[in-house]
């Protein structure tokens, strides 16, 4: 082998091991695409937030049947609360808001995603890094499906 072979194959390698950039956005797509394809409309999971301007963290095991919250429960005490004082009540509007955030252009924006369910596990958005207090974060996680009917037996 001459010189341009090994020099050729070096870059050849190199341009191999490099990985591909994917965009956050395409990257959202793909795991919101990938979890419409379980049609898991019938599912339990929990929810933290965390909202550094408010100062609070909530935490909550969210019910979802039909694709609809039908119960929120909020630790040992009952819940009055409904879906609307809840801002990301289902995984899909979880998806809606990550959207909204790359929209927005936040200017911080993590996320990790669910292996297996492939939904935000855990979000970091920063709206403005020079304003103090903007920032929010949110976990969801313990998806559970929710069976909802027994399959005939035959």
């Amino acid at each position: 082998m001459t010189i341009r072979h090994y020099y050729l194959s070096a870059v050849v390698l190199v341009a191999a091991c490099r990985s591909v950039q994917v965009s956050p956005r395409t990257e959202l797509e793909s795991h919101h695409r990938a979890w419409q394809a379980l049609r898991l409309s019938d599912y339990s999971f929990s929810y933290r937030q965390l909202c550094f301007y408010a100062g609070s963290s909530v935490s909550y095991r969210v019910n979802v049947i039909g694709g609809k919250v039908v119960s929120l429960d909020h630790g040992l005490l009952p819940s009055h609360m409904s879906s609307k004082d809840l801002r990301r009540p289902t995984i899909d509007s979880l998806f809606v808001w990550m959207d909204d955030s790359y929209t927005r252009n936040s200017e911080l924006v993590r996320v990790v995603y669910n292996p297996k369910y492939h939904f935000p596990a855990d979000v970091n958005t920063d709206w403005r890094k020079n304003v103090m207090d903007d920032e929010f974060s949110f976990v969801p996680g313990d998806l559970r499906p929710v069976v909802t009917s027994i399959p005939s037996r035959r």
